[in-house]
């Protein structure tokens, strides 16, 4: 991702997605996820980025895990920088 190699960086994410998805453990989804987001910014798809904030957040818990803490970064970014918001 840091390269601006964005397809490559996707394709990584659904793969670090489908391995979080195994191990059923919520750290590992969520740091995926916030990268899946960013991919989706540097593409300049802000609303996509947003969407996948806000369906990783959900169902909401009584308040935010540290698991959580990178995809809630990423959230703030998404809502900065999605127009209309």
């Amino acid at each position: 991702m840091w390269l601006g190699q964005l397809d490559e960086a996707a394709t990584y994410v659904e793969d670090a997605l489908e391995a979080a998805s195994l191990v059923g453990c919520n750290e590992p989804r969520s740091l995926a996820e916030a990268v899946n987001a960013a991919v989706s910014m540097w593409r300049g798809d802000f609303a996509g980025a947003l969407k996948i904030c806000e369906e990783s957040l959900s169902p909401p818990g009584p308040e935010p895990t540290q698991y959580q803490s990178a995809i809630l970064g990423m959230l703030g970014n998404a809502l900065l920088l999605t127009p209309g918001i």
